[in-house]
């Protein structure tokens, strides 16, 4: 399975690229595990691709992965000829790419799940 899936440009050098992030099997401040939170909350566990084994597609795996809360999906948009054109050059930037966006979503996934799942009763 790929985490990386780059799918159309914009024809101005942009390109719209599909990360897919795996989720930590941890537990939020209220003992909510993330994937549930992200899954319950309606914040994951659908996919913007086809689901399919050809270029562009999901697989049946992994659209399954997303939608159990493993995987996380989002979108972004990537000047991907920034650094170079050559295979190499490519992949080096797509990864880093990746690692920086993976970082600020799973920091960003669990300060917006941090209390998700919390219950209360009035005190009486």
């Amino acid at each position: 399975m790929s985490n990386i899936h780059i799918l159309t440009g914009d024809g101005k050098n942009k390109w719209t690229a599909v990360f897919h992030i795996a989720v930590p099997d941890t537990n939020n401040s209220v003992s909510v595990n993330y994937r549930t939170g992200l899954i319950n909350s309606g914040l994951g566990g659908t996919s913007t691709m086809a689901e399919g084994d050809g270029p562009g597609q999901i697989t049946t795996a992994e659209l399954a992965q997303i939608a159990s809360g493993e995987l996380y999906e989002c979108s972004v948009p990537l000047l991907i000829e920034t650094g170079g054109t050559s295979v190499p050059e490519l992949r080096t930037m797509l990864r880093s790419q990746y690692t920086k966006k993976k970082n600020a979503v799973l920091s960003d996934l669990q300060t917006r799940l941090r209390y998700f799942g919390h219950t209360e009763s009035e005190a009486a």
